[in-house]
């Protein structure tokens, strides 16, 4: 395969194609001849113009745009595979993936057919690399020993609301409108942050762990059931309930396949970061010993059990967590 396909064009898939303003009519504003047909013809053709170049450039940037996440979910799978298994990728150059700001050029005619020409290469490298990442899982689940959900494992709890689709459906879509929320992924949960890469900072250990509503790289989930009533108690109170699930997640198999999590206590008192009950700057809330962070993703094969609210408070009552009031 042409690595260099990702370079060789020159094309910024940040950059924003704009167009030229429409031309008022000249009545009025010429005065000499404010009737003239010919500057009138004149303005004519050039608004006419004008809106094929608008249109042509909308669609240049969503061409863009489509090459550009596609050339992220690319790179989301190899950090994951280099992360995981670093001898399934030798053979890929981890720069190809760090090339997609580029120097703008609009002189090219053929530019759409270049954009989907690399769009159409770029998905076959990110379709190759999803497969190695399928193998890998598949290699990993079956030399789990043990049972999910054993005595000697541990369960963690998380709450995915406002899914598309009611959660009582047999096909719930897995996704929320929230700009903080995890998306569902043919692999199984990935952050919001997804295709921000790099060292997690301080501030964004910060702004997770207050809730703020920004992508961030982590993902919390609960160890005790009974701390996850309060956030169940808020989605049943803003009427949430029928498009909300609840996760039950191996512990046990996130540490087999190899998946970064932390308790939240450690990330932040490991960075020095303080914590406090309250809302206050420079500190951290909600950390808890309960409270787990797990980096950038979560694979399928790790999800035990996923439910709608109403089956978790009936599991919940039967394990004593709840009353039956």
């Amino acid at each position: 395969m042409d690595h260099d396909i990702y370079s060789r064009d020159g094309y910024d898939l940040q950059y924003d194609r704009t167009s030229p303003p429409r031309i008022i009519s000249p009545r009025g504003l010429v005065q000499e001849q404010p009737n003239d047909p010919d500057i009138l013809e004149i303005t004519g053709l050039e608004n006419a113009l004008r809106d094929l170049v608008h249109k042509r450039n909308l669609l240049l940037n969503e061409e863009s745009r489509n090459l550009k996440t596609i050339l992220d979910e690319a790179r989301f799978l190899f950090e994951r595979l280099k992360a995981l298994n670093p001898s399934s990728i030798l053979n890929t150059p981890p720069d190809v993936f760090l090339k997609r700001n580029f120097v703008p050029r609009r002189d090219a005619f053929n530019e759409r057919n270049v954009l989907q020409e690399r769009k159409m290469e770029a998905e076959h490298h990110r379709d190759a690399l999803q497969t190695k990442l399928k193998k890998f899982l598949a290699a990993k689940v079956q030399s789990f020993k043990g049972k999910m959900g054993g005595d000697d494992d541990t369960l963690l709890y998380r709450v995915q609301v406002n899914c598309s689709i009611p959660a009582t459906s047999s096909t719930p879509l897995r996704r929320s409108n929230k700009p903080s929320a995890c998306e569902w992924h043919p692999l199984g949960y990935r952050c919001s942050g997804w295709n921000v890469f790099g060292e997690i900072t301080n501030e964004a250990i910060l702004s997770h762990m207050n809730g703020d509503p920004v992508p961030t790289s982590m993902i919390s989930v609960q160890e005790s059931p009974a701390r996850l009533m309060v956030f169940l108690k808020k989605v049943i109170m803003n009427g949430d309930k029928d498009t909300t699930l609840v996760e039950a997640i191996s512990l046990r198999m996130l540490q087999h396949i190899g998946v970064l999590h932390v308790r939240s206590t450690d990330l932040c008192h490991g960075r020095g970061i303080p914590t406090t009950y309250d809302r206050k700057e420079g500190h951290a809330q909600y950390v808890t010993g309960t409270h787990w962070v797990i980096m950038n993703w979560i694979p399928e094969e790790a999800l035990m059990r996923v439910m709608n609210v109403d089956s978790f408070l009936a599991l919940a009552k039967d394990q004593g967590v709840i009353d039956g009031k």
